[in-house]
């Protein structure tokens, strides 16, 4: 393993490791090395905290002067809600930079690194790893470039495509360590959708409890995704960190209390609100009506999500939901989980009508598949 590949690999597990708690800012690490060691590691703080190259600055156990740093993400370079990390670099003398990947922030945007160039900074973007600094800067991205959150449905299913019998039984088609991945996998999205189906049938708490994943019977059988590595290997380790819970619809009664142990949910219906048989406890501003329907409902929702800073939502909910959220075209990743099971005959993952054509169908690019427990577990994007 070269110099910089080992620095670099230490940076992406910094930013790993606070990704779905800094939004919405991207998470970023940041590491300084000095006569080939470490002296200081830093990951960006929640927003409104210091950026990663900032921590990594004051986490230093030695002078700086001379030093290199690595970064999974261009630093800024304009005052925010902190003053730019291209001038702290520049002050602290570190002399040679090397950048995962350029921020998409028409703010930054090259801007950073032309500062440090500027300055007499030797500038060097790891081509090695901008794929996986890349990857965990893609809900930044979108939220950015398309002014909404990041989507990634996640879904069990029998080998013949069901998520639930015709009587709606659904517990449990995955295994155990499939249900830890997708708790791993909660741990890191900002919010978590589901629909008032399965709020009333599941009775859902949609908080993160598991983690434990057999590694004995984990194996990859195709791995280009740094994010999925991590989300089925042995050192995940889930931050104390459950996700905003988002309830689509009103549902029948509020007999089902599991989504409201905190104050961290929302219930967004098409309903007016004066008409939502909603218990007093339930504050008002928690629940929101919106007029539009189909994928324009959609398309709101995700604008109410972006302007509360979620950069990265997950959807959990059943074929109705889900359907509206490919039918709004939103839907950008997808972690599915196949058990080794036949109904024959169910619920299925989607309810529409779907494309006319097979060739009009959304093409997904694999990026990782892998086996867990008996399951067969594939991730990937929608293009």
């Amino acid at each position: 393993m070269d110099y910089d590949t080992r620095f670099m690999e230490k940076a992406l597990e910094k930013a790993f490791s606070v990704v779905g708690i800094t939004s919405p800012n991207p998470p970023v690490g940041a590491v300084i090395v000095k006569d080939n060691r470490v002296i200081g590691c830093g990951a960006t703080s929640k927003f409104g905290g210091n950026h990663a190259e900032i921590n990594a600055l004051q986490n230093s156990s030695s002078s700086t002067s001379g030093a290199h740093m690595y970064v999974t993400l261009e630093p800024c370079c304009h005052y925010g809600k902190t003053p730019p990390c291209t001038k702290a670099i520049i002050e602290a003398g570190i002399t040679r930079v090397v950048i995962g990947v350029i921020d998409p922030n028409p703010l930054v945007c090259g801007r950073g690194v032309s500062q440090l160039k500027d300055a007499g900074i030797d500038v060097y973007i790891d081509e090695v790893y901008r794929a996986s600094s890349q990857e965990l800067l893609m809900p930044f991205q979108t939220y950015i470039e398309k002014r909404r959150p990041r989507v990634i449905h996640k879904a069990a299913m029998t080998l013949d495509g069901c998520t639930a019998s015709q009587t709606g039984d659904s517990k449990w088609i995955s295994s155990a360590s499939s249900r830890a991945v997708s708790h791993r996998l909660r741990s890191l999205v900002d919010a978590v959708i589901i629909g008032k189906g399965t709020y009333q049938a599941d009775n859902p708490r949609l908080d993160v409890r598991e983690n434990l994943v057999n590694q004995d019977s984990v194996s990859r059988l195709q791995n280009d995704s740094y994010l999925f590595s991590r989300l089925i290997g042995a050192d995940f380790i889930v931050q104390k960190h459950s996700p905003m819970r988002v309830m689509v619809g009103m549902p029948d009664s509020f007999e089902n209390r599991e989504l409201f142990y905190d104050d961290n949910y929302l219930i967004v219906c098409t309903e007016r609100a004066e008409r939502c048989r909603v218990p007093e406890e339930i504050s008002s501003d928690k629940v929101i009506s919106l007029t539009a329907k189909g994928s324009e409902f959609i398309h709101e929702l995700l604008q109410i999500l972006y302007s509360r800073g979620v950069m990265m939502v997950m959807v959990e909910g059943g074929a109705r939901l889900t359907t509206s959220f490919f039918e709004a075209d939103v839907i950008d990743s997808f972690l599915y989980f196949y058990a080794p099971k036949v109904v024959g005959g169910g619920l299925p993952l989607f309810f529409g009508a779907g494309r006319k054509l097979i060739s009009e169908s959304k093409p997904a690019h694999i990026k990782g598949i892998a086996t867990v427990d008996t399951d067969i577990s594939v991730y990937g994007d929608l293009i």
